[in-house]
């Protein structure tokens, strides 16, 4: 049996020391394109969302600003 060949993911490697892992998934690479977003997580951007806040709003409004700053989020779509 022949594996099945994986995606790419070395441009959000290589600059995530620089950028950071958070900053490239909320307002760079993934975020921005619902394809890379699903490969990349193996979920849609809905089920992200319902995870995030509705699993963990409460334990990380208590120790960080985090769910403050994704609120923002979804951005509108111009």
């Amino acid at each position: 049996m022949i594996p099945e060949q994986r995606n790419s993911f070395n441009s959000l490697v290589s600059t995530r020391k620089t950028e950071g892992f958070f900053k490239q998934l909320i307002e760079g690479h993934l975020f921005n394109n619902d394809i890379k977003f699903r490969e990349f997580f193996r979920i849609n951007k809905e089920q992200f969302y319902f995870i995030l806040f509705y699993h963990w709003s409460k334990k990380i409004l208590q120790r960080n600003q985090l769910c403050e700053y994704l609120n923002q989020y979804p951005p509108t779509k111009n």
